[in-house]
Order: structure tokens, then sequence, then C-alpha cells
């Protein structure tokens, strides 16, 4: 095993070292920290062989330095450092080098590597035996790794924290006693510190895209070539359609508008109004509309239930019934009776039948059935007679099949005369029936 670890750790620090032959400084930092290790050693007492496993921990100061970058990405760079860790009665010093990759992370730049090196490890008392009469020292080849990241702090100086996990092989003998001997074998470290690392050099920010914003703070770091981009470096879209000020022929859209891939504003029905403004979006194509891209045809003003372009009477009143031009529909039916009769002549039945068409073709009305009579007889009579004629007329309707939840009839005797009663023909005027119409 330990000739393995050798050997790695000879290629690591060698190979970093030839890299860094002819490569200027980038950084320079100290970390203060601790280290906590784990010694392996083999105590031989005599014909016994005890392993022993002594843990310690350090208070540790690191010096180190990073060379400019080795590839084109600038984002792998050579590292060197020293490490001298006590305490009470050990010291422990490595000589490491190795590399670390970088990654940007917003205003973090973190790092992770592999180092391999050489370290010196000093008892002040004796292992073998616990006694202060000899002090012992041994080497060892180290190989390990490391991560941390560096904050920036100010212009060139940075803040560092650094962790690393290091195996230390030795296999070197301490010097026996009479009948006793040790072996120390492996430690095990994990160091952590922070620190601080100044730059060297003027740095010229990177701008891997060329789109005029470094790469630290370019949020968007794949822009295509002549692209026009804002202060984090991503596609500029001055009136936020969605659609890049490079690629859009309506740059100034108004807020909410939605557009094509152009980024011009969508006209569905074509009536010259956009689709955010339209309040009518499904216009005939050719037909005039207003600034809202509604028609006549999406009006109706009088609301009698005919839109305006269709309308010939734009001011029908209220519950007044209309043909389908918006006009009023005048119905007038009146049915005279000979004097103290409730019988309908026949020669009415043609009128009866338009009142029944008409309540066929108006469905949303019904009809209300008024008749009168003159003054001849009392007024209860009149009464009663007037109720007969009207029924008379509701009776006919129901048999030309209107329903009767349409009809209402009622009599008012001589009470709404509309000619006098004192001559014959004045009589004859007001023995009538007279229908009108409301909506249900």
């Amino acid at each position: 095993m330990n000739n393995i670890l050798k050997k790695i750790t000879l290629s690591v620090a060698t190979s970093t070292l030839l890299f860094s032959a002819d490569l200027a400084v980038d950084t320079v930092g100290i970390n203060l920290g601790k280290a906590y290790t784990d010694h392996s050693v083999e105590h031989n007492m005599g014909s016994v062989l005890i392993p022993h496993h002594p843990y310690k921990n350090y208070t540790a100061i690191e010096l180190f330095t990073t060379l400019e970058a080795i590839n084109e990405d600038e984002d792998i760079k050579p590292y060197i450092s020293y490490t001298y860790s006590k305490n009470d009665d050990m010291k422990h010093q490595y000589l490491l080098a190795g590399v670390n990759k970088y990654y940007k992370h917003e205003t973090l730049d973190l790092y992770a590597g592999v180092v391999g090196g050489y370290g010196y490890l000093h008892w002040d008392y004796n292992p073998v035996n616990n006694t202060t009469d000899n002090k012992h020292s041994v080497n060892s080849f180290i190989l390990g790794l490391q991560a941390g990241f560096e904050y920036p702090v100010v212009e060139k100086l940075a803040l560092n924290f650094n962790t690393k996990y290091l195996l230390h092989d030795y296999d070197t003998h301490l010097e026996p006693t009479t009948t006793e001997s040790s072996t120390v074998t492996h430690d095990k470290t994990l160091f952590i510190g922070l620190g601080l690392s100044y730059k060297f050099g003027e740095e010229t920010p990177k701008d891997s895209d060329n789109d005029g914003v470094i790469d630290k703070i370019d949020q968007c770091p794949n822009s295509v070539a002549n692209e026009i981009v804002d202060a984090k470096g991503c596609a500029k879209d001055s009136d936020n359609d969605g659609v890049k000020d490079t690629q859009d022929k309506c740059p100034n859209s108004s807020s909410g508008a939605t557009v094509n891939s152009d980024g011009c504003p969508i006209d569905s029905d074509k009536d010259g109004i956009y689709d955010h403004l339209d309040k009518c979006p499904n216009t005939p194509e050719g037909m005039e509309v207003d600034s809202k891209g509604c028609s006549c045809k999406d009006y109706d003003d009088d609301n009698d239930g005919v839109d305006n372009c269709t309308d010939k009477c734009p001011n029908s009143q209220a519950n007044e019934i209309v043909d389908q031009k918006g006009c009023e529909v005048i119905f007038t039916i009146r049915i005279n009776f000979p004097s103290d009769s409730a019988v309908i002549d026949d020669t009415y039945m043609s009128k009866i039948k338009e009142l029944s068409n008409f309540l066929i073709i108006y469905p949303t009305y019904k009809a209300l059935i008024e008749a009168h009579t003159d003054s001849k007889g009392s007024e209860e009579y009149n009464q009663k007679l007037s109720e007969k004629r009207a029924k008379a007329l509701y009776e006919k309707l129901l048999e030309l099949e209107i329903d009767e939840s349409r009809i209402a009839y009622k009599g008012l005797g001589e009470t709404n005369p509309i000619a006098t009663n004192d001559t014959e023909d004045g009589m004859a005027l007001n023995r009538r029936i007279e229908v009108t119409f409301l909506k249900k």
C-alpha cells in the first residue's frame, strides 16, 4: 500500500511543479484552523503487537499560493501550500502541491482539487514508553483531496475557506527500547481553515460570450453574437413582450399585448383592434368597428332585442313589442257585441286567427283581454256580462292552441267607455273587447 501511495503522491507533486515552472503567481494567502489527526501506531511489546490509535487535534496555520490557470477556460490552477500544526507535545508539518478546479457561483468562487506532498511529524516525548528521555520524528508521503471557496471582500482581497482530507503513509520504525519498539503506519488528517487571500496583477474580467457583460455577473453566459443585452447579460426585451429586441419588429408593443413571433400585437379577427384591446374578438371580417373592436352587431342601445345594425327604429320604448327590424308592432283587435250579448260573431274569426298567429311569432309576450259594456242595466249585471265577453275570446284562443299561461282576461263592466252612452252609436262602440300585450 505504501509504495502505491508514494508513487501517486510523487506523480501529483511532480506534475504540479513542472506545470508551475513558468507560471506567474495568481494569489497568495494564509489560513488559520484546526487539524484533526488519527495516528495509527503499532507497539511491539516483546512478543505482543498492540495497535494504537492516538487521536490528536492541532492548531494549524497554512500558507498557500495558487498560480495562473493552465487551461483555456482558465478554471484549473496549480496549488502549493505549507502547513504547520502543533499541540502540547507534537508538531506536524507538511508541504503540498496539487491542482484546483474552480466553479463560478454568483459571488463565490468554489474550488475542489487533489494534492500530494511530503510531511514531517515530531514528538516531544518517546511514544514507545511515553517518557521524555528521547524525542522522535518520522517522515511521510501524503495524498489527499481539498475543497473550499473564495468570497471577495474588497478589490483583490478575498475571504478563503479551505478543508482537506489527507492520508499520511509512514511505515517508519521508532527507536526501540530494550524490549519495545513501535511502527507508525499511517495517519488520517482533516484540516479546516479560514483566512484571507490576495490576488496579484491586473485581472482582465472575462466575457466569454463577448456581450459586454463580464462572466462574473452575466446571468445569460451564452448570448449569441451581436445580441443586444441588458446589464445582466441577457437578451434585451425593451417592451417586455417576450421577444428579444433583435427579433422584435414592433419594439414598442403596449403592456399586456399578446404578440406573435415577430413581437407584433395580434389582431385575430382582423378588425384593426389588437386582441388585448378588443372587447368583441370575433367580429366578422370587413365589418366596421369602434375603438373597442365592436360593431353595431354587438350593441342594442334601446334594449329591444334587435342589434343596432338591423334596428330601423333605434329608440323603441321599454317593453315595446318590436318586429325583426326593431320597430313597434301595432296589433289592434276590437270586437263589438250586440246589446246584452257575449257571443262573438263569426265575422271576427279571421281577426282572432291573426291574434293567435301574432302570439306564436312573439313567444315572449302574452295577451291581456279586457271586455267592456255600455251603461244599460245595473253595474253588477254589466260587470258579469263583460267577464263573459272576455272569457268568450279566451276560449277561442284556447281552441287555436294558444297556451292558457299566455292569456289573461278580465271584465271591466261599464267603467271605461270610449264614447257617449247617450246614443245608440255611442253605446255600440262601448260594447267591445280590447287586447293589449305584455312581456312574460
